[in-house]
């Protein structure tokens, strides 16, 4: 409907009820195909005319808008962020970092910010950093101010999915921690060269003592050479009047040091000997000391292994002792053992049994057993009898 009115024209708006029913019948126009479908007014693709209305309807909230289904794109930034984009974000967020520590350091205290570091992403009760002293303290000296850190809130980006909520590694930069390889690498490096320097200076030392030593020795040498030269020519003075006395001096010197020798190289032997630890469990544990009646070299062949006939000589196991000949048919000028009895009947035992018969005869005492050992046979020592 127009209307002329001082030589112009106007349109009469229509009401609410008017574009609403016009909206409706263009709809079902383009739902027929009599009218061209609508364009998305920013992407500019075709909007599919039998989208219904609570499709193609944009909320109130977004605010007046024409054809478009952005409302729907937007809706995607609350999808669910797979672990993979959480790691995308995440290097993202080390590389701005990276970015910042590199441009120049701020330069006095902000208001607001830490007042341990002096940086403004968080708070004094939230520093990460090491407690400064007051003097030392951002606020106070407003020297030393730490970096902005880059802070990332995945909440902001969308849902976190399955993955990414447990993921334990989450945040973790692997090319931060080769600056704590480096770390160490020069520390060690550190040590191995003060190693190197101190190895120097105590191998330099053990020489210098070496040779002085030896200069000792040539000196100390020098002097008893010359001493010796000095001697000889009194002794030859005194050869003539002493040479007989002397001869025989030396001979009895010598037969003292051998026999001295010989007896000092028993005590080591015997020493060693009973030294020697039994393996065995038992009251003193492992290492319990037995005496040397009761050890064998193991070296040795055991008494119990030299003849494996059940009715070979009896081997008492608690004592460790096999009194009788084990191997009766070998000439005994080729035995190695011949039974402990045989080394109580032969050389000093036997002398040493007549001496205590001797001296128990004479206490009045008998010994029933007749045997040289006390701790073992008869019973020497434990039972006596008076006449």
């Amino acid at each position: 409907m127009e209307e002329r009115e001082n030589g112009g024209s106007t349109e009469k708006p229509l009401s609410e009820r008017e574009r609403q029913k016009k909206k409706q019948d263009d709809a079902m126009k383009r739902a027929a195909g009599h009218l061209p479908p609508e364009r998305d007014e920013v992407s500019g693709k075709m909007i599919n005319p039998h989208n219904p209305e609570f499709i193609t309807k944009v909320p109130w909230y977004l605010g007046e808008s024409g054809p478009t289904l952005k409302h729907h794109a937007d809706q995607k930034s609350n999808s669910e962020l797979s672990m993979v984009d959480a790691d995308n974000l995440f290097a993202r967020k080390h590389a701005t970092q990276v970015l910042m520590k590199r441009q120049s350091q701020k330069v006095g205290y902000r208001k607001g910010a830490c007042k341990n570091c002096g940086a403004m992403t968080h708070k004094e009760k939230d520093c990460v950093e090491r407690p400064r002293s007051k003097k030392k303290a951002a606020v106070n000296s407003g020297l030393n101010i730490a970096h902005d850190e880059v802070v990332l809130d995945l909440k902001d980006y969308g849902k976190l999915g399955y993955s990414a909520k447990r993921d334990a590694w989450q945040g973790y930069d692997a090319d931060e921690y080769q600056d704590n390889i480096e770390k160490y690498k020069r520390i060690e490096a550190e040590r191995r060269r003060i190693k190197k320097e101190e190895k120097a200076a105590r191998k330099q030392k053990e020489g210098e003592k070496k040779r002085e030593a030896e200069e000792d020795d040539k000196r100390g040498s020098k002097e008893r050479k010359d001493e010796n030269d000095s001697g000889s020519e009194i002794n030859d003075s005194d050869d003539t009047d002493d040479g007989d006395g002397e001869s025989d001096d030396d001979d009895d010197n010598d037969e003292t040091g051998v026999l001295k020798k010989e007896l000092l190289a028993a005590d080591d032997q015997q020493r060693d000997f009973q030294g020697r630890m039994a393996r065995q469990g038992g009251v003193g544990g492992n290492q319990m000391m037995v005496t040397a009646r009761n050890l064998r070299i193991r070296e040795d062949k055991p008494k119990y292994l030299r003849n494996l006939d059940l009715n070979s000589a009896h081997y008492d196991p608690k004592s460790r002792s096999m009194r009788a000949n084990p191997t009766p048919g070998v000439n005994p000028a080729d035995l190695d053992f011949a039974g402990d009895n045989f080394h109580r009947q032969t050389g000093d035992a036997v002398e040493l049994a007549r001496a205590q018969v001797l001296a128990w005869e004479m206490e009045g005492h008998v010994d029933p057993g007749g045997s040289a050992d006390s701790g073992s046979g008869g019973g020497a020592g434990r039972h006596r009898y008076h006449r």
